[in-house]
């Protein structure tokens, strides 16, 4: 072997790894048969040895010999006399070609690869699709080192399931109304627990069902349950009832019940041939079973009775008319007239009021409910509709079935779970999810779509929905169009779809009302200083933020005396601290009130981490010529990048205790996922539930 060839024998060896790679490369791009996850990682490894190559290069000397010998030889070849031959190491001018050179091939390789990615058509494997939940299908680095991790563990990759590849699109059917005969049955069950029925209970002749009802202790009777579809006279009941008693000896037990759908709204009880029927519309039992009268209760106590945060006023006292607009318009309309008009129409068109925080997105529906229940107390609600109005604050409808997804909100109001779901199976519900950007486990695109998947699962016909929430739960416009079903081509062609409508801000007259139910003095303050002040009027125009103004109120003024200015930061500092106490005390209430385990919360870390990471995006928005918006992709590189370190501070020798708990709490949760899981979880509950909002006059990804 030649000397020289031994002395750079390590320089032949990657000069030959460099072509090697690099047709592998190309065989990848050309045949498209393997994960594009392998074909990102050559890329890399490609791009790798590139890179080294130009350095041995400049290292010389078996580079520049191998190029000297190709130069002698054509030399000789030609005749060309002119022909030089290069130094033995390169000079100044051959490494800046080599350098220009080998850019430009790197360049050129990025760019072809990154074409390839974005317009892959061959099989997407069970690791690209993890990506892909998270936006990082496309991106060369994720790939790459996902296949690393694989290589190294010598894991398996197999073609991903259709169902998995395309779950944005696999949203769940809004589901039909049940058979009647089979809903009938459940509604009485859950009426009459003592029933008895099984799979061989029903029969086709008679319409009827035949089972076994407890009457004393451990004895039982026979039980028949027939189902009309209209109220029946006597002679239908007779003849009904007379073909099904062949089948029982004379001087029986028998118990024998009706069920109905259209017709009165009463019970009714007939003799006919010694036998007491009970007659009973579907309508009577499912109220009946509910017992919504403590519901309704509670609903104008909240509104009459209860006192807004730490001051002396009720809602009833100031409450005005929420008004709203689609987006991208400046329509302003009336919520109560779209929800009066609504509420009766036919079809399957629901509603979404999508506002900021504080901007009475609860109030108005609170309101809402409780005209309902002013009715139904004094029994002027028949055959309405009855609103639910169900907090999704630290609730998970994903995982669980939609018993027990209702079954602690039913536990509040004595309300049997099984009853409520029939209820709305049954077509005869107002179901109103207030609160989605609460949502507990939804800090990931792929959770808020199998949660609203779970949701819709209960749009059956004739049942309403109205979706409440921050617009920036969702990641960009697309997601929240997808998510919120809001194509109106779907209801056109006569699927369900949703309506968007935004809250606006109350007008100054508006909140001059609001403000002058805090005390005539109190208000007229208020409004002096909002009035010479744009950016504390901007506050004050969400009507559930003057409660929080109001009980800090005396510091402002104090403030006032002492020359500081009104939107100070000082000012601003508290106020956001009276926010943060609020949300933390809705969740305090949450768990007195309904029982919730520590972890049932919908915020994942405490107010104190929660601040930093705010105050981590704020800086950076401070830095940059975007002065106070931020694209949402910086917004998360922000929240990557100092996510670490902001858990090990809240971790050290002198940090509270409870915050150190929080934040192991918080780790030992969510210990099996990826770190991009977990930092896209921090990063959406900084965004979602903060005081971010979307920027209106930018780019829907971003946030002021």
């Amino acid at each position: 072997m030649p000397s020289w060839l031994f002395e750079n024998l390590f320089s032949l060896m990657l000069l030959f790894g460099f072509f090697a790679l690099l047709g592998f490369w190309l065989w990848l791009r050309y045949r498209m048969s393997v994960s594009k996850a392998r074909f990102a990682l050559t890329t890399v490894g490609t791009l790798g040895m590139c890179l080294i190559s130009l350095l041995t290069f400049m290292g010389g000397p078996l580079p520049l010999q191998i190029l000297n010998g190709l130069l002698s030889a054509t030399k000789r070849a030609t005749g060309f006399t002119w022909i030089p031959e290069l130094p033995s190491a390169p000079g100044l001018i051959e490494m800046i070609f080599g350098f220009f050179a080998t850019a430009l091939a790197m360049f050129l390789i990025y760019r072809f690869s990154m074409r390839a990615i974005q317009t892959w058509d061959g099989p997407i494997t069970v690791n690209v699709n993890d990506l892909a939940k998270h936006d990082q299908h496309n991106s060369l680095g994720a790939l790459a080192q996902v296949e690393a991790r694989r290589l190294l563990a010598r894991q398996s990759d197999p073609i991903a399931n259709d169902d998995a590849l395309n779950w944005r699109q696999k949203q769940s059917e809004a589901p039909p109304s049940p058979p009647w005969h089979e809903f009938a049955r459940t509604v009485f069950e859950a009426a009459y627990a003592e029933a008895i029925f099984d799979h061989t209970s029903w029969r086709d002749i008679g319409h009827v069902w035949v089972g076994k009802i407890y009457t004393r202790g451990s004895e039982t009777a026979p039980l028949l349950l027939f189902v009309l579809e209209e109220e029946p006279t006597v002679d239908i009941l007779k003849a009904r009832i007379e073909s099904q008693l062949t089948n029982y000896k004379p001087g029986n037990e028998i118990k024998i019940f009706a069920i109905f759908k259209e017709g009165s709204n009463a019970k009714k009880s007939h003799s006919i041939g010694g036998f007491e029927v009970e007659v009973l519309p579907i309508r009577y039992l499912l109220k009946e079973g509910l017992k919504p009268k403590q519901y309704a209760r509670d609903l104008i106590k909240r509104y009459d009775t209860d006192t807004l945060g730490g001051t002396a006023v009720t809602l009833h006292g100031t409450f005005v008319p929420a008004h709203v607009h689609k987006p991208k318009t400046t329509d302003r309309q009336s919520l109560s007239d779209i929800l009066s008009y609504w509420v009766h129409e036919p079809g399957r068109r629901h509603l979404a009021i999508t506002g900021e925080y504080g901007q009475g997105k609860s109030t108005a529906m609170l309101e809402f409910c409780v005209q309902w229940a002013r009715r139904f107390v004094v029994n002027e609600a028949e055959g309405e509709r009855i609103p639910l109005l169900i907090e999704l604050r630290g609730h998970n409808p994903a995982e669980v079935d939609p018993v027990s997804f209702l079954s602690s909100w039913a536990s509040r109001y004595g309300m049997n779970p099984k009853q409520l779901y029939n209820l709305i199976r049954a077509g005869e519900a107002v179901v109103i999810f207030e609160g989605f950007d609460e949502l507990r486990n939804a800090g990931r695109e792929y959770d808020r779509h199998e949660h609203f998947n779970a949701l819709w699962r209960m749009a059956f016909p004739g049942t309403k929905l109205i979706f409440t929430g921050r617009p920036n739960f969702f990641l960009d416009e697309k997601e929240k169009n997808r998510t919120l079903r809001s194509d109106e081509n779907n209801g056109a062609a006569g699927n369900v779809f949703t309506e968007v409508w935004e809250l606006d801000r109350l007008t100054d007259p508006e909140v001059e009302i609001v403000a002058s139910g805090y005390g005539t003095k109190l208000g007229q303050s208020i409004m002096q200083t909002a009035r010479a002040h744009p950016a504390f009027f901007e506050i004050i125009s969400r009507p559930s933020m003057l409660p929080v103004v109001a009980t800090i109120w005396p510091a402002i003024e104090e403030l006032q005396s002492q020359g500081h200015d009104v939107t100070s930061a000082i000012l601003i500092e508290r106020y956001l601290k009276a926010i943060y106490h609020r949300k933390e005390q809705e969740i305090e209430n949450d768990k007195r009130i309904a029982g919730a385990p520590d972890d049932a919360s919908y915020l994942l870390l405490p107010l104190e981490v929660r601040e930093v990471f705010t105050l981590a995006v704020v800086w950076k928005m401070a830095g940059s010529d975007a002065r106070n918006t931020i694209t949402r992709s910086s917004f998360n590189a922000v929240i990557d990048k100092c996510y670490d370190e902001v858990f090990r501070n809240f971790q050290t020798k002198d940090t509270p205790g409870h915050l150190v708990r929080e934040i192991r709490r918080f780790e030992e949760r969510f210990k099996g996922e990826p770190i991009k899981d977990r930092r896209e979880r921090v990063s959406n509950e900084i965004a979602s539930s903060g005081l971010f909002v979307p920027d209106s006059s930018g780019p829907v990804r971003n946030l002021v």
